[in-house]
């Protein structure tokens, strides 16, 4: 994603409804446009738990973070609206 221009990515941010896009730099664009398993790996542990809780997973105070991550990514759902000219 690092390729596309920044006038690119504030189309494709307009078009998917992120707030603020028109003000946003080129690296902040990148940041909602990303997958959101990429997004939730930048997370801690203790700051995926009460994510965790909110979803209604089972046995989230004991996880770690790979077993959060794990949980967290099954309870999203598989189909992804493709984003035109961004490869992940």
């Amino acid at each position: 994603m690092d390729n596309l221009t920044s006038k690119v990515l504030k189309a494709i941010a307009r078009e998917h409804g992120i707030r603020g896009w028109a003000t946003m730099t080129k690296a902040k664009l990148v940041e909602p446009l990303q997958p959101i398993e990429t997004i939730l790996e930048n997370f801690r542990g203790t700051e995926l738990r009460p994510l965790a809780k909110l979803r209604g997973v089972e046995g989230y105070k004991t996880m770690r973070k790979p077993e959060l991550l794990e949980a967290l990514s099954a309870l999203i759902p598989e189909v992804e609206v493709p984003i035109p000219g961004v490869t992940w």
